[in-house]
């Protein structure tokens, strides 16, 4: 069969079925060390170009350098972190969630009503239904007051 042939004596490409059940299967080129240096990338450059607006509720005295010391960690374990999310997590979420209860007009009109265990967004409609999604932009109705 295809599958015991060695990889260097396929001549075809593999089909469309057969990339699907891939992906479905979890077959998929996954690089960890891709996901960390987009995740701390991306909260260098975020403590970079807004640091001077978020440093303000560091207390007092308090050094980007000391708080990326505690930030790169968690942020490392998030990348690393599989499966789906537990009632502990799910609940520390929940008390820190400043979106939950908001109205949103996108990624759907309705009310964030929280996350799923699996990390999506989950946004009410008026007419009751819910809708998980996993990516894109959270736009409020109304913007948020700052502290």
């Amino acid at each position: 069969m295809a599958e015991d042939q060695d990889k260097a004596q396929q001549t075809e490409e593999p089909t469309a079925k057969r990339l699907e059940q891939a992906r479905e299967n979890g077959d998929v080129v996954k690089s960890t060390e891709v996901t960390t240096f987009i995740l701390l990338g991306g909260g260098t450059l975020a403590i970079a170009m807004f640091g001077k607006y978020t440093a303000v509720g560091l207390a007092r005295g308090t050094t980007r350098r000391e708080a990326l010391v505690r930030l790169v960690p968690a942020l490392r374990r998030a990348a690393f972190a599989t499966g789906l999310l537990t009632a502990d997590e799910l609940s520390r979420w929940s008390a820190r969630d400043v979106a939950r209860g908001r109205a949103v007009e996108a990624p759907r009109a309705g009310t964030v009503a929280g996350i799923s265990s699996r990390g999506e967004l989950l946004v009410r409609a008026t007419d009751g239904t819910e809708t998980a999604h996993r990516s894109g932009t959270l736009t409020f109705a109304e913007p948020l007051a700052c502290s």
